[in-house]
Order: C-alpha cells, then sequence, then structure tokens
C-alpha cells in the first residue's frame, strides 16, 4: 500500500519525494521552544468515556486524488476519514510499512527531540472538527508534567505511530461523520 500511494502520487505529478526543510526547523522548534520557554503547562484530563481507541487502517486517495487517513475503532467497525497532506499521507504510511527513509523527516525529526528531551508521547486524541478541520491533542510526559500541544490530526498520528502510542477520536466525530460513506475498494483506491 505505501508503495502505492507512493507511485500513484509521482504518476500525478505531486512528488512526495520533494523535501520541505522549512516545515521541519518549524516542527522541531516548536517542540524545543515548548520545552524551553513552558509559562503554563495543562495537566491531560483522565482518558473520558467518550473517547474511541483507533488504528489507521490506511491512507488512501479519494476520487479527487486527495490522501485520504481512514481510522478504524479497534473494538468495532466504525470508520472516520480525515484528509490530509501528502507529505502526512507519505509519512504515515511509511512508517506503517516500517521502511526507514535514509534521512529522517519531520515526524522522526519530532520524535527524536521529544525522545532527546527525556519525554514521552503518551497518547493523541483526535478532538473536535470545526469549519471542516479536524483538531487533534498530543499528549507528552515531560519530567512529572503532562504537555497537552495542540495539532493537526495527521502530524499527530504520524508521531503517535513512531512512538508507538495509542490513538483516540471523540466518540461525537464517528456521529458527526455518518453522512460520509465508505464503501471499500474502488477501482481509485477509495469511494467517498
Amino acid at each position: 500500500m505505501a508503495l502505492e500511494l507512493e507511485l500513484d502520487l509521482e504518476r500525478r505529478g505531486r512528488s512526495p519525494l520533494r523535501r520541505l526543510r522549512v516545515p521541519r526547523v518549524l516542527t522541531a522548534l516548536s517542540v524545543l521552544g515548548l520545552f524551553a520557554c513552558d509559562p503554563q503547562v495543562q495537566t491531560a484530563r483522565p482518558m473520558h468515556t467518550g473517547e474511541i481507541a483507533v488504528r489507521v487502517e490506511r491512507v488512501a486517495l479519494d476520487r479527487g486524488d486527495a490522501p485520504v487517513m481512514i481510522l478504524t475503532e479497534e473494538r468495532g467497525d466504525r470508520r472516520l476519514p480525515i484528509w490530509i497532506g501528502s507529505s502526512e499521507a507519505r509519512s504515515i504510511v511509511t512508517q506503517m510499512a516500517q521502511r526507514r527513509e535514509s534521512r529522517p523527516n519531520g515526524h522522526d525529526l519530532t520524535r527524536n527531540v521529544i525522545r532527546g528531551l527525556d519525554a514521552e508521547v503518551l497518547r493523541v486524541v483526535v478532538t473536535e472538527l470545526r469549519a471542516d478541520t479536524y483538531y487533534a491533542t498530543l499528549a507528552l510526559r515531560v519530567r512529572d508534567q503532562i504537555v497537552l500541544i495542540d495539532s493537526r490530526p495527521s502530524d499527530a498520528i504520524a508521531i503517535a505511530l513512531r512512538a508507538d502510542a495509542p490513538i483516540f477520536v471523540s466518540e461525537h466525530l464517528f456521529n458527526d461523520e455518518q453522512d460520509a460513506v465508505i464503501s471499500g475498494d474502488g477501482p481509485d483506491g477509495l469511494q467517498i
């Protein structure tokens, strides 16, 4: 699947092999800045009963060739499609296929910075949908505190996959997305 998505993106002229150095630097600086100047550390609440454990089932292309990450319940059959960028799709697919790139991407760098600061990724929660945009929280343990970081779901999940951290979705998002019907594999990989 990883190779198919990568090759398909390359055929369509949207090569995921293009390297953007600015987002990597900004990601690393954001994480470093979080630990360097930590004026208000939030404490994570215990897991809510309304949070559902999920896994990344796959990343596919929709009919318009946009990458879609499909999250599936761990103990159920509900799915949540989240449209993501091609670089995030490549990063997630590469990690799911357990392939190693010759150089670290932005998500690898972020994981390495977190580890280097002796912190730990605890979990990711896709929390809400506002104006057709999903929001997520990346929970880190830093020394004796829990730090919650606002994140795009695709970035948080790419980091969680690298850290073997659990992924959750607020249950109301499954209910809100019942209009989006996902029906198996079509000729273009996904029918939505």
